[in-house]
């Protein structure tokens, strides 16, 4: 019987055939650099490594994983992770309750520039009396509103506007 170990070409060395691996496997891995320190590895492949005497001697729970791309082992959590992006995204989370923190104070003001805003806008759309030019009270604005009156179906406008005349004390012409 023929042994499948090749005794006259030895296999390569462990950290070369890592080496070749690592550099063969580039573009399955490699993360794109951001500001910030961290790397985005969205659409990529985590490639990790484990040696049987480290795991052995360490245990699953211990810095046995290596991860391409990155330096030294880790924890399997921490290869398999992002914790630099992780970290980043605690950093932006923080900064914007800061923010938010700051701005709490000037929700009051803006409230109150916005109703100050709605209240002139009001009173530019109040209408004025035709004889007296004085502008309407609010009861008096509220009784010149449109309500829904229900004419009757069939009636032409000329004739609604005519039902609706003395309630508003406004004059339609056709």
């Amino acid at each position: 019987m023929r042994s499948h170990l090749n005794f006259e070409n030895p296999p390569a060395l462990p950290h070369v055939v890592a080496a070749e691996t690592l550099e063969l496997t580039r573009h399955l891995w490699q993360g794109e650099r951001l500001p910030g320190g961290h790397h985005l590895y969205d659409r990529k492949i985590p490639i990790i490594a484990v040696g049987l005497n480290q795991l052995r001697q360490h245990g699953p729970a211990g810095q046995v994983f290596a991860r391409f791309g990155r330096s030294g082992p880790q924890a399997r959590l921490e290869a398999i992770g992002n914790p630099r992006l992780e970290a980043a995204r605690a950093r932006e989370a923080e900064e914007g309750e800061a923010r938010a923190a700051a701005y709490q104070p000037e929700i009051p003001r803006a409230a109150q520039e916005q109703a100050a805003k709605q209240a002139a806008e009001r009173e530019a759309r109040r209408p004025v009396c035709n004889g007296c030019r004085a502008k309407f009270t609010d009861a008096r604005w509220e009784a010149v509103q449109p309500k829904d009156w229900k004419a009757p179906e069939g009636l032409p406008p000329a004739a609604v506007r005519q039902l609706r005349a003395p309630a508003s004390g406004l004059r339609w012409t056709d």
